[in-house]
């Protein structure tokens, strides 16, 4: 039995590193075993087809992707023929500027952080209204000849891809809010939530809408959960790529390459947390060896 406090600095380093390292290997192994394990393996529907009930099941589908319908923001009622239709939340808010160290205010899309300048002047943010944020929304996208749907959220990913066609929608006036409403602060301009008579100020809202549409020649690969026949971002390594995997692809992410990766994780892992504990002790070994001689020469 050794004595962890008893190590020397660098002894203890090794000995926390090769544990972190075995840690981390255990629990990747972990989660990648029990993910596959949960969804029972992944089904591959070319072309959208598939003949099985594939519900709460990880499915791979290649295809074209189709619409029948509108795409539809039912909060600021806003409509579009197309695909898809995204919402965009952009709020005025401080940005400290890297170069000069002053504060300026810009419209982004997400929550700044609050921060001091460097004349000590503090700025705070105000936060998103709970209710808004930026979303997209589905025509009832399917991949295919098949049935099979395509949720919004996964839809999002062709915003990143070539051969998304992307289009302004003008929403004619957005729907007043309650969270919004009751600010007397702001007013509503078309698009704008803002400060009435002014410059732009911190909180000022903008809300554009764009609409867009996959390639109708290419073919996509779209990999998801199944949930009431669409493909779900439910986080199992769901995502869309705008062109077809092909099958030693497919294994390789979702097949057996994956679990063997994870068996080889597991071991390498647990290996890590013995050669760890067993560093520890060979390291006090020849201590305690030593210790005991010089007992007896005393």
């Amino acid at each position: 039995m050794f004595d962890f406090a008893k190590l020397t600095t660098g002894k203890k380093i090794a000995k926390i590193l090769l544990w972190a390292a075995g840690l981390a290997l255990v629990v990747y192994a972990v989660v990648v075993l029990a993910m596959d394990a949960a969804l029972n393996g992944s089904i591959v529907a070319r072309n959208g087809l598939t003949e099985s009930n594939n519900e709460n099941r990880r499915v791979i589908a290649t295809g074209r992707l189709s619409c029948s319908g509108t795409a539809e923001d039912p909060v600021f009622r806003v409509t579009a023929d197309a695909m898809a239709l995204y919402r965009r939340v952009e709020m005025v808010q401080y940005v400290e500027d890297k170069e000069t160290g002053a504060a300026r205010l810009v419209f982004s899309d997400r929550q700044e952080p609050n921060f001091t300048d460097k004349n000590g002047r503090q700025y705070t943010n105000p936060k998103f209204p709970s209710v808004i944020e930026n979303k997209c929304f589905s025509a009832g996208t399917v991949i295919g000849d098949g049935s099979i749907g395509v949720s919004a959220d996964l839809l999002k990913d062709l915003l990143t891809k070539s051969g998304c066609v992307e289009e302004p929608v003008k929403a004619e006036k957005i729907t007043d809010l309650p969270e919004l409403r009751n600010r007397d602060d702001l007013e509503n301009y078309g698009d704008f939530y803002a400060t009435p008579g002014g410059e732009w100020q911190a909180g000022d809202l903008r809300v554009t809408f764009f609409s867009f549409n996959a390639d109708p020649k290419k073919e996509y690969t779209v990999a998801g959960v199944q949930f009431d026949g669409v493909l779900q971002d439910r986080g199992a390594d769901c995502a869309l790529w705008d062109r077809v995997l092909t099958d030693d692809e497919i294994k390789s992410l979702y097949g057996d390459l994956r679990t063997t990766a994870g068996l080889i994780a597991l071991v390498c892992g647990i290996g890590l947390l013995l050669i760890g504990t067993g560093v520890g002790a060979s390291f006090m070994m020849p201590w305690e060896k030593k210790r005991k001689v010089r007992g007896v020469r005393r």
